[in-house]
């Protein structure tokens, strides 16, 4: 009976889920067919492209039992339409299709494909939607089901309940498409389809001017049939074939990357470093994703790196352009094409900077505003860096800084390769520690912890930045220590009074309201500061005109992370990268110990302008638990940054214990998504999209560390 009633939860709830999904695409007259249980999963990689005539998305992922691929499509406007789906292995060769016509309106139709010749294997699974004039499809919820014997499955709400048959693994939103329209090469919709003339191409082949390196690179292009190309040699031109299509520098000009720039007569310009070969047909993805980011400066995809562990070949993924993460290091990598008129325009390049010429050169292209468009697909394969890249690309990186004029420094970082840019700061402004604390005692590894006297403590005892004030709201109740501490200008002690269910937006709005300071400091009293240098950690980018919002680096009381950044997607909305392993942990490519960008960070110790603050009207009250992540997408929408530094460290001691927000949450949950679909429907742009998601933390496909 208890079972029965907990497997009648778990489709309620699934119900309630399903109907803040669809939004306005409620009136359909049946429903897509629900299983006896549901969990969610995230697609590894999903891309919308315009193929053939059609819309299409496409989904990557490895079956790992006998699975069955389902796709629900509708007609919302117009017709009729045609659903095609196919399945195909890495080497393409397609293993399943089937496809059906849409006619009625109003009515889910589905299809549904078998896996079981794919298990084990990385398999495509592409579906193309073909739209008559003025037409309009919603391409519904991607499920893949799994075959399951009866056992256990624990819901992330209920408690356990026993499921067995077919398990539905289902995403929860829907991919509406448009006549005439074509989707972003990141999963948006909206793109307009025109007809764009084919761009010309120029490839500056560089580096390691040895005969068989550059025939290794020049043979790659052969393979790029879909473009017209020319391609000029800007080291020795030893064994170079004679191809009127390949010119070679003079050998005073060789060996500097502006001269074989000016050299080339194109409008897009990749650089190719010997023996790097370019992927089959990577000119033509990067010419897409150039036409559908109307003509960006610079782009970059995706790489494989053939020097990985016992010589395999490993996959290096990249984020969308992000600004504070490319300072920290040139993960844009090693094949980049740009606008030749742009990169002409960024100025002369020093040769000094030998390997690092092209970070000088997207450094240069930044300072006259420049951003970076992603293609998520491989488009080179390399070999190992240089042994002298790194001195060289901070040497370049801080020629940058020193043309900005701001006194920043450029410093070797947490790892190697990485680097920590520290700007200088603007004079001493006023920080103000927002602290809402209930005065609770928490039990810690230590013993009981008094948790809002430790965290004053130790921001008393570890703060090295002098002008700030603590604004500590209580419930009514503060222990001794804690008043003794704040007993002394500027901080100031102030009761709360709830007039409702506990909010603590509303709590942290009130605090703030009394602040003086030109930053405000959002805390958590079971926080606890570990290092000096901390505040001016973060206030060194909120100083940044760009920049919204500053998360700090959070442990666990036992030394585990607790939050080196946000991605969403995980979880019911977001979840925090790494949570749980060790603080060593480095992350992928050492992205939990540098300074990078996120779409979110946590609210239990994040600064921001006073001004900005103000501006957004405060944290959202809608939104008792998930105000920061409502703030951080508000800063998004601004056009401003969320920026992650590692350098400011704190422990976070009570939320190791906390496993459950209640029903309450569940409705916040159900009510944020209505309020943020259109964010939520997209893959995460600044977290690579390949990608094994556990629980609430995230690690890099494949990876045991």
């Amino acid at each position: 009976m208890m079972q029965a009633f907990a497997a009648l939860k778990v489709l309620w709830f699934r119900q309630r889920y399903r109907q803040a999904a669809l939004l306005d695409e409620s009136w359909l007259t049946s429903p897509a067919p629900a299983p006896m249980a549901s969990c969610i999963v995230q697609d590894v990689e999903r891309q919308c492209f315009h193929l053939a005539g059609s819309q299409s998305v496409t989904v990557t992922f490895h079956p790992q039992a006998r699975s069955l691929f389902r796709c629900f499509a509708a007609l919302s406007k117009g017709g009729p339409a045609r659903m095609v789906v196919q399945v195909a292995g890495e080497d393409g060769v397609v293993g399943a299709r089937a496809s059906v016509e849409i006619r009625e309106q109003g009515r889910w139709q589905n299809l549904d494909l078998d896996l079981g010749t794919f298990r084990g294997r990385k398999v495509r699974v592409t579906m193309s939607v073909e739209l008559a004039q003025d037409g309009e499809l919603l391409l519904g919820d991607l499920s893949l089901y799994r075959s399951v014997s009866w056992r256990v499955m624990r819901e992330r709400f209920w408690r356990k309940v026993r499921v067995g048959g077919w398990l539905e693994l289902r995403r929860l939103f829907t991919y509406r498409f448009h006549a005439g329209q074509v989707g972003s090469p990141r999963g948006r919709v909206g793109a307009r389809t025109t007809a764009v003339p084919p761009l010309r191409w120029g490839v500056v082949v560089y580096g390691d001017s040895s005969s068989a390196s550059v025939q290794t690179s020049l043979q790659s292009l052969e393979s790029q049939t879909a473009v017209t190309w020319r391609a000029v040699l800007a080291g020795d031109a030893a064994g170079a074939p004679s191809d009127p299509r390949i010119r070679v520098l003079p050998p005073e000009a060789r060996g500097g990357l502006r001269a074989a720039l000016e050299a080339c007569e194109a409008d897009y310009v990749a650089f190719l470093r010997a023996p790097d070969r370019i992927a089959p047909d990577g000119l033509r993805r990067f010419e897409e994703a150039i036409a559908s980011a109307n003509t960006p400066d610079f782009a970059y995809g995706d790489e494989v790196d053939e020097t990985g562990p016992e010589g395999s070949s490993v996959r290096i993924f990249k984020p969308d352009w992000a600004p504070e993460h490319f300072r920290s290091c040139m993960y844009t990598g090693r094949l980049t094409v740009v606008r030749r008129t742009a990169a002409l325009a960024a100025g002369p390049l020093d040769p000094n900077h030998g390997d690092a010429q092209l970070y000088d050169l997207l450094l240069r292209m930044t300072e006259r505003g420049a951003c970076g468009a992603h293609v998520p697909e491989v488009v080179v394969v390399r070999r190992a860096e240089s042994a002298t890249a790194g001195d060289l690309a901070k040497r370049a990186l801080q020629d940058h800084l020193d043309r900005e004029g701001k006194g920043s420094q450029a410093e070797a970082g947490l790892s190697p390769g990485v680097f920590r840019v520290r700007h200088r700061l603007r004079g001493t402004p006023r920080v103000s520690i927002v602290l809402p604390t209930a005065s609770k005692v928490a039990q810690a590894l230590r013993g009981p912890l008094d948790l809002v006297t430790n965290c004053v403590r130790s921001i008393h005892n570890l703060s090295t930045y002098g002008n700030y004030e603590l604004l500590v709201g209580h419930n009514g109740t503060i222990s001794p220590p804690a008043a003794a501490l704040l007993d002394r200008p500027p901080h100031r002690l102030m009761q709360y009074q709830a007039s409702g269910p506990f909010n603590l937006a509303h709590k942290m709005n009130v605090i703030a309201a009394h602040a003086t300071g030109e930053y405000l400091l959002l805390l958590n009293d079971d926080t606890e500061v570990i290092a000096p240098g901390w505040m001016e950690a973060m206030l060194e980018f909120a100083q940044q005109e760009d920049v919204g919002l500053v998360g700090a680096r959070l442990l666990y009381g036992d030394r585990r992370i607790q939050h080196s950044g946000t991605v969403f997607g995980m979880a019911t909305i977001c979840g925090l990268v790494y949570n749980g392993h060790p603080a060593n942990c480095e992350g992928y490519r050492s992205s939990t110990r540098m300074i990078r960008n996120y779409s979110s960070v946590t609210g239990a110790c994040v600064m921001i302008r006073k001004s900005l603050f103000d501006r957004l009207g405060g944290l959202d009250e809608q939104f008792p638990f998930l105000f920061d992540v409502s703030i951080c997408l508000e800063v998004l929408k601004l056009g401003k940054r969320v920026v992650y530094t590692p350098y400011a460290e704190l422990f976070h001691h009570e939320s190791a214990t906390i496993t459950s927000h209640g029903a309450g949450f569940l409705r916040e949950v159900l009510q944020f998504r209505r309020r943020w679909n259109s964010w939520m429907i997209r893959p995460d742009p600044l977290y690579v999209p390949d990608r094994s998601w556990h629980g609430s933390a995230c690690r890099p496909g494949g990876w045991d560390g």
